[in-house]
Parts: C-alpha cells; sequence; structure tokens
C-alpha cells in the first residue's frame, strides 16, 4: 500500500527530566513520509518514550504499537480520529 510507513530503529530525542520525546525528525526518519499526515503504521515498542511529542499530527494513523514504553500521558492520542489498532501493554503509568 501506498504511503504506509513504520517506525524502526531511529533514535528518538532524549526529554530533559527522562524519557525520549516523539519528534517530527523521528518519525519523518523512521518511516521516509515527508509529511506526518501521511503515516499509517508505527511500531515502536520498547524504545523508552515517555512522551507523545507531535503524535496526534499523524491524523491518518491506523496502527500503533507502543507497548514496553514509560507514557505518563495519552492527550496527544485524542486527535488519532483513524486509529483502529493500538497497544499500550504493559503500560502500567498511562494516564488519559
Amino acid at each position: 500500500m501506498e504511503g504506509r510507513g513504520e517506525a524502526g530503529e531511529e533514535e528518538e530525542e532524549e526529554e530533559e527530566g527522562g524519557g525520549l520525546r516523539i519528534t517530527p525528525q523521528l518519525l519523518k526518519a523512521s518511516t521516509g513520509e515527508f509529511a506526518l499526515e501521511s503515516i499509517l503504521l508505527l511500531r515502536l515498542r520498547g524504545r523508552g518514550i515517555a512522551h507523545l511529542g507531535c503524535l496526534g499530527d499523524c491524523t491518518s494513523l491506523e496502527w500503533l504499537d507502543l507497548s514496553g514504553n514509560a507514557i505518563t500521558q495519552l492527550g496527544p492520542l485524542a486527535a488519532l480520529k483513524s486509529l483502529a489498532v493500538l497497544n499500550l501493554s504493559p503500560c502500567s503509568s498511562c494516564a488519559a
């Protein structure tokens, strides 16, 4: 399927105060997409991510794996109206 992006092994930006933040640069480099709106699939499991950052800008995202991360706030996910599959397990510290 054209326009399908998948995040792989690129590094995320480390956030002061601990944890990593998802950035536009990370998403574009990981997927090969020029526009965040074009990303449909992301696999970001076990990467030490604590902050979702710009993830809410991926408005066409349909499939997201964030399992095994240290995410504490899920607010940016509210903008993902096309999201059909979400994996957050285990994520005992998640909050809306």
